[in-house]
């Protein structure tokens, strides 16, 4: 676009094409557009060596175009016209890159022409002094005013109408009408006497003309006419703030989710904190990753007793927002073999439908195995949880026994759940700020095993040190089951339920089943009852307090087995 200056030195060459009455018109226009930043100077406070504008000006002026001969060839002056567009062609070009001036000049002369429209129409108000509101106003000033408006957001915007209208509005509580020449009534509806900002006082304008300078509609206003006589002067709020939509879930129904959700992570929740990568929580609930969560919306769905059945994914929403430690296994971290041979034959299987369907239907087996057994491990939890109670409870309660309490054995009529393992052996000393290489070439191996206690839940760990470790086989095994625990850390119960993994070396041998069957025969229990997990799916209570083991001690300084506990 062409600058004031080139603009100017256009102007200045068609000078001499108009009058005297023209050329005072021509001074007036030149000093209202491009003298104004320089009204008052004097010649003496004139710096013409720091004026830039100047000397661009005059180098304009000095350049070497080719002269324009005010005359044709006839020796006769062609018409202004002509002469005005051969001045404005040697102008340079506008700039085709300057896209956001142009968008911006649009937008101005629609507001222009709006604002034009209205005042050359009039409000349609009768006026003051016999003359309407329309008239007082000038274009730039409506304009000016508008544009003040337009960057106000809605809330600042009626805040700035409702100051004037309460301003201007007569107390409703105040006012009387009359009618009847003996009767006073309350007043229905108060005078407003709308003003403006600058405006004389005294010299009310009317609604049409308030709204049109304050951007807003007839609607809009009686509303915040409305607001004001019922609310006073504060921000105007949205009927539906506060009310929720007609197709969301009452209380009952979120808390009958939550319900069927608690219920059915205890019954194939695993508690695995610090042990499964990705998952950092002390809070964590991990579900099989045979399970999906539209399956188990789906069960929801079947076993909803009244109210409302939510959708899946606000079955999602609120399960991610009420109960995030419930997580879905990720399949990384099933590491059960036979799961992924079945998985990997349901891949390959893609040329018959028959071996597929075969396939399938293994695999649906094994998973209808790991959960009943699943289920049965979790039933005697919470069997064994409700006997416990009965005995070791404090006002309601459940309360654990102190360690070493040594109750005599088949003593208490309780059922009592026990499981146990071998963790991962750890190496000491450890420290987490280790500046250098250890003194050790190799670290001293410490073996950890534990045994819990559900209805509290308590483990007890068992540190082994390297030099009295005698492997992980059952003389171990029944060792640290009836010296080191059923003998100083018993409930003295008569029927017990253990849980252990699926390993024949430790757990499942003759020698185990051997020990156990010797403290029925001699009166140290009355029942007891060894299951196995299904290999695999050994995930149980004891990785549990493993994991919160392991981060703590990671974490920390260990230099001996002493320090360790």
């Amino acid at each position: 676009m062409a600058t004031a200056n080139q603009a100017a030195k256009a102007l200045n060459d068609l000078s001499h094409l108009f009058c005297e009455e023209d050329n005072q018109a021509y001074e007036e226009v030149l000093e209202d557009y491009f003298l104004n930043d320089y009204d008052g100077l004097d010649d003496e406070d004139f710096d013409r060596e720091n004026f830039t504008e100047y000397d661009e000006l005059e180098s304009l002026t000095s350049q070497n175009d080719e002269p324009s001969d005010p005359e044709d060839s006839d020796g006769e002056a062609p018409p202004a016209g002509q002469q005005i567009a051969h001045a404005l062609a040697r102008l340079p070009p506008q700039n085709p890159t300057n896209t956001t001036g142009c968008d911006m000049g649009i937008l101005d002369q629609t507001e222009h022409d709006r604002i034009q429209t209205f005042l050359d129409g009039g409000c349609g108000c009768s006026g003051h002094n016999s003359i309407v509101c329309s008239e007082r106003f000038s274009p730039n000033d409506v304009l000016e005013f508008r544009s003040d408006c337009s960057e106000m957001t809605r809330a600042e915007l009626d805040l700035v109408i409702l100051g004037k209208l309460s301003a201007s509005m007569s107390v409703i509580g105040g006012l009387v009408g009359r009618l009847h020449k003996h009767l006073d009534t309350p007043r229905i509806r108060g005078h407003i006497a709308y003003a403006h900002q600058g405006w004389p006082i005294g010299w009310p304008i009317c609604s049409s003309m308030f709204r049109f300078l304050h951007t807003v509609g007839e609607k809009r206003m009686k509303n915040l006419v409305k607001s004001l006589k019922t609310n006073g002067l504060v921000p105007r709020v949205h009927g539906n703030k506060h009310r929720l939509p007609k197709n969301t879930l009452s209380h009952e129904d979120i808390k009958e989710i939550v319900t069927f959700l608690t219920n059915y992570t205890e019954m194939h929740g695993l508690l695995l904190p610090g042990r499964v990568p990705g998952y950092s929580g002390t809070d964590i609930k991990l579900l099989p990753s045979s399970l999906s969560k539209r399956g188990i919306w789906k069960q929801y769905q079947s076993m909803a007793t009244g109210g409302r059945v939510s959708a899946y994914t606000t079955f999602c929403r609120y399960w991610q927002t009420l109960l995030p430690a419930v997580v879905v296994m990720k399949p990384m971290s099933d590491l059960c073999w036979t799961c992924q041979q079945h998985s990997a034959g349901i891949k390959r299987a893609t040329n018959s439908d028959i071996e597929k369907s075969s396939a399938l239907q293994e695999y649906l087996d094994h998973l209808h195995v790991v959960t009943l057994e699943r289920s049965l491990y979790t039933k005697q939890l919470q069997q064994c949880k409700e006997s416990v109670k009965k005995h070791y409870s404090v006002d309601g309660i459940l309360t654990a026994p102190p360690l070493n309490c040594c109750v005599p054995p088949n003593s208490v009529d309780i059922e009592a759940h026990y499981s146990f393992d071998f963790a991962q052996q750890v190496h000491y000393p450890s420290n987490p700020l280790q500046p250098g290489p250890v003194f050790f070439l190799t670290p001293r191996k410490c073996a950890l095993f534990g045994l819990q206690n559900e209805a509290f839940p308590r483990q007890v760990f068992f540190l082994i040190d390297e030099s009295g470790d005698c492997g992980k086989g059952a003389n171990t095994v029944i060792s640290l089951l009836h010296y080191y625990y059923f003998e100083h850390h018993g409930l003295g119960e008569k029927t017990v339920y253990l849980h252990a993994d699926n390993c024949v070396g430790k757990n499942k041998n003759n020698y185990v089943l051997s020990y156990l069957l010797w403290r029925v025969m001699t009166g140290r229990h009355t029942q007891i009852t060894l299951s196995f997990l299904v290999v695999g799916h050994t995930k149980f209570a004891p990785d549990w307090s493993f994991g919160l083991f392991l981060r703590g001690y990671i974490g920390g300084l260990t230099l001996a087995v002493s320090k360790t506990s």
